[in-house]
């Protein structure tokens, strides 16, 4: 996923594209306890980039949205 990000930064990818790569890696990164704070941050950047773009899928939007706040709730 990471590869991915960084090739998408070389090719004009549509905004929707680069954000399920983002959102990819920011869920793979989660899984490491000591990514979480960096999975958070790139999930929120990617959030922001998709409420500017024109094109974006707004269920794509409401999903790493929703996944945000759950991984800032914590365990029940």
């Amino acid at each position: 996923a990471e590869r991915a990000l960084a090739l998408s930064g070389a090719a004009s990818l549509p905004a929707d594209v680069v954000a399920e790569l983002r959102f990819t890696l920011a869920r793979a990164l989660w899984s490491d306890p000591d990514q979480r704070a960096a999975a958070l941050v790139l999930a929120d950047e990617t959030a922001k980039m998709l409420r500017a773009s024109p094109t974006r899928k707004p269920d794509m939007l409401t999903e790493i949205e929703a996944w945000t706040a759950e991984q800032r709730r914590g365990p029940p």
